[in-house]
């Protein structure tokens, strides 16, 4: 009975939060939604998303509920959470399948693409921000439609730079510059033309081609000073890309004063709006500035801030996110529309729907056992099979080890990084022998290691036995690993 009553007490506050956020129409939802892409610091944007998202679920309004997921998943990615902006974005492109808006489908295609290059997937990202190219050619208002190509040719460009297609970078980089001049007089989208054209500087300053370099870095200072704060987001950022290329760009011609004030600049850009990646960059610049000046004292603090900035403002990104983040994906697929709300009332004054939902849940909890059981004897069987060393034997290290299996068997994009943490010398030393292995080549060097075979590897990574011969045979010729050498012995001995 108790269960029964937080259960009818949990329903009705339920209807009642559904009710309120229903009060919202969808220009007020669009207006909230705004109003939250261009604030400044995560916590009230978040708090703004929160609201227009709810809101967009109780009126089933599908643009709302994509607009929502995407700018969480743009908020994730910004606080360098990529793994969680992917379940995002994925879950938006599962939206959108009902509706069809081009600027939707759009911003889903970058950002999914955004999140495969941060993740290393270069391929998948080239085939997604292709399609995000042929979107932004069908939007018919000229205005905007520069802004998409630029921004689609810009993203393509740097993951042209990760393939190591050098002409293909440039090219694109071209592209996306020529599209962006056209926004030069633009309110809205003039922080594009910014940061593109301090891009183009910045690759010339990397040619040490210091003319060019210092022609199009200034310009891009001068045309970041006039970026309106109606968008201060994109402004901030905007300034962030500019100065922090005006730093490299005098720290390459050594003019290390300069320098400095402008990577100042830039930590201060990347503090309004709490950019993580943008202030561990801002740091390393001042780092090597006051290291090129013989001021080893204040380039240490500098350093320790870039290396350890995840005690601070990293810190203060994850737990801003962590309320809507542990709201949508716990709810997993479940279908984000206004009927969703029609049942749960039916649930509350209907018995035999309750009968029927206890009874579903009962089957789903024991066959859900079932497969962690399976699941954990695997682990088992795999940590037995594991050679560790000495180090490594402690209970504590152990357990870790059985949640990297576990994470390993579940697919979960957090393997890689959580092995890395666990034992970071190994891709280090796999680097060190073949500096051209890719993310996801390490990360089936892991498995190897981790004494998964190549039937295992296929079932847990989804592809077929075939690709990972494949693989297996290619990481082979990378390493020098001898044909008659087994390759799992091999990466264990690393």
């Amino acid at each position: 009975m108790k269960r029964f009553g937080k259960f009818l007490l949990f329903g009705l506050l339920a209807l009642l939060c559904s009710q309120s956020y229903g009060q919202y129409n969808k220009q007020q939802i669009d207006s909230i939604f705004d109003e939250a892409n261009h604030l400044i610091g995560l916590k009230s944007d978040i708090q703004q998303l929160t609201t227009a998202f709810n809101a967009s679920k109780a009126i089933n309004y599908e643009q709302g509920i994509i607009k929502g997921l995407t700018l969480y998943s743009k908020k994730s990615y910004d606080a360098g959470q990529y793994d969680k902006a992917f379940k995002f974005i994925i879950q938006a492109e599962s939206v959108a399948v009902k509706t069809k808006d081009p600027v939707l489908d759009f911003n889903i295609k970058i950002l999914k693409g955004q999140c495969y290059e941060s993740l290393g997937f270069y391929k998948d990202a080239e085939h997604t921000l292709n399609s995000a190219v042929l979107i932004a050619e069908s939007i018919n208002n000229e205005e905007d439609r520069h802004y998409y190509l630029a921004i689609a040719y810009s993203n393509i460009g740097i993951n042209y730079r990760h393939l190591g297609n050098i002409k293909a970078r440039e090219f694109w980089s071209n592209r996306s510059y020529l599209e962006a001049r056209q926004l030069q007089s633009s309110h809205k989208y003039l922080w594009v033309y910014v940061i593109i054209t301090s891009n183009r500087g910045n690759l010339f300053t990397l040619r040490k081609q210091y003319d060019t370099a210092a022609f199009y870095t200034n310009k891009a200072l001068l045309f970041a000073s006039r970026c309106t704060d109606r968008y201060k987001y994109q402004k901030y950022y905007a300034l962030w890309v500019a100065n922090s290329h005006a730093g490299n760009f005098y720290y390459s011609v050594k003019k290390y004063g300069q320098s400095a004030l402008y990577y100042q600049a830039a930590e201060t850009a990347a503090t309004q709006i709490k950019y993580t990646k943008g202030l561990k960059g801002a740091y390393a610049g001042l780092a090597k500035v006051y290291t090129a000046l013989n001021k080893p004292k204040i380039a240490l603090i500098y350093f320790q801030k870039s290396e350890y900035l995840g005690d601070s403002l990293a810190q203060a990104d994850k737990a801003a996110i962590k309320t809507p983040l542990e709201y949508i994906v716990n709810n997993g697929q479940k279908s984000l529309s206004a009927s969703e709300s029609r049942y749960r009332r039916l649930i509350l004054t209907i018995p035999v729907f309750l009968l029927l939902i206890f009874s579903a849940i009962f089957f789903y909890r024991r066959r859900l056992k079932s497969e962690i059981k399976r699941s954990k004897e695997k682990v088992t069987e795999l940590l037995a099979k594991l050679e560790v060393n000495e180090d490594m034997r402690s209970p504590a290290a152990i357990e870790e080890l059985k949640i990297i299996l576990q994470l390993a068997v579940n697919n979960d994009p957090a393997f890689f990084v959580k092995h890395n943490e666990f034992d970071p010398d190994f891709s280090k030393k796999l680097l060190s022998l073949a500096p051209n292995l890719t993310a996801i080549e390490l990360e089936f060097c892991l498995h190897c290691k981790l004494g998964f075979e190549t039937k295992e590897i296929a079932r847990y990574t989804k592809v077929s036995v075939r690709a990972v011969e494949g693989k297996k045979y290619r990481i082979r010729k990378k390493l020098n690993i001898p044909s008659n050498q087994d390759i799992n012995i091999w990466m264990n001995h690393i």
